[in-house]
Formats: C-alpha cells, sequence, structure tokens
C-alpha cells in the first residue's frame, strides 16, 4: 500500500515505519477538481489538509 501512494513523495517511505505510513495514508483520499475550480469558496476555512499533485 505504502510503496505506490500518491503521498509517498511527500512523506519520504526511508524516513518512517510502513506501519506509521499505512496509518498517515489512511486518512488521505485522492480527490480530483475541474480545471478553474477551487478547494474552498474565497473567505472560507479550510476544513481539511490538501496537498497538490500538480495544477
Amino acid at each position: 500500500m505504502t510503496d505506490n501512494h500518491f503521498l509517498s513523495k511527500i512523506f519520504n517511505p526511508e524516513n518512517f515505519k510502513k506501519e506509521d505510513l499505512e496509518i498517515v495514508f489512511s486518512q488521505y483520499e485522492r480527490v480530483e477538481f475541474a480545471k478553474n475550480d477551487f478547494l474552498i469558496p474565497e473567505g472560507a476555512t479550510a476544513k481539511f489538509y490538501y496537498f497538490l499533485e500538480s495544477g
């Protein structure tokens, strides 16, 4: 699970135990947005953490 997870680029598997990474990775899911979509509306407070792969 941890080897190909999209967060492996951010949380380097060489620096964490596999068990710890599995806990961290299980808390995140991939979300895709269409071009010109926003993560949150202007003036709103984010309720989640986001890691951008591209865009």
